[in-house]
């Protein structure tokens, strides 16, 4: 697929002074349920990318998820997968379905961290590399989801990169829209419009210092 379109899916609560709240880990990983859903319903492709996110001690996945496609429409039909949704749509801000800016050079990769069972690490990955991987995921931020296909939840972890390098023509993600190491891309950086509240906060706060810069 060519990430040609996108539309972003933002958490619709004032996220404070210190950034997302712990409940918007949950709203965003709702979103991408919901977007996986629908495009394995519809036959879609789509790449994912979490503008806000953050790595470390605080890690955090951010409260925006941003959705490319090659076709307008299918941002569209997600947009209508959100807005269907009770529990998506009761915490989602959706913005208009935009078109990638042409020329962009910077870019931003995603990709799902994957750590080896012990099994697979006994036979094949070795119990260095494992080990390694958790330590790594320990300082990346989760989205938890649910697998149909053994009913169980699991914590997907993603690792950003910032390759100097334009964005990726083509790209081949998984069925969460990551990258994996064997198929590597970069999407486009493209800035994160602040939130409504933070339009607001930022306004506030530079009346409060003029205030008392005229005092």
């Amino acid at each position: 697929m060519k990430p040609l379109w996108y539309v972003d899916f933002r958490v619709a609560a004032n996220v404070g002074d210190r950034g997302p709240a712990g409940a918007s880990i949950a709203a965003v990983a709702t979103f991408l349920r919901t977007v996986h859903g629908s495009a394995a319903n519809q036959g879609i492709q789509f790449a994912s990318a979490l503008p806000g996110l953050r790595c470390g001690d605080h890690a955090h996945p951010g409260s925006v998820l941003r959705v490319f496609t090659q076709d307008r429409e299918h941002c569209e039909a997600f947009a209508d997968a959100i807005e269907a949704s009770p529990v998506s749509a009761s915490v989602a801000i959706v913005s208009r379905v935009r078109a990638v800016p042409p020329g962009l050079e910077q870019s931003v990769s995603y990709r799902r961290l994957r750590t080896p069972s012990r099994k697979s690490a006994a036979r094949v990955a070795g119990e260095e590399r494992r080990l390694a991987s958790i330590k790594r995921g320990d300082s990346l931020p989760y989205l938890r989801m649910f697998s149909k296909s053994t009913g169980q939840q699991f914590s997907l972890r993603v690792e950003p990169g910032y390759p100097d390098e334009p964005p990726s023509i083509e790209c081949e993600p998984d069925s969460y829209g990551f990258c994996v190491r064997e198929r590597p891309f970069c999407l486009p950086l493209i800035p994160l419009q602040p939130a409504p509240w933070e339009v607001l906060r930022n306004e506030a706060g530079a009346a409060r210092g003029e205030a008392l810069a005229q005092s």
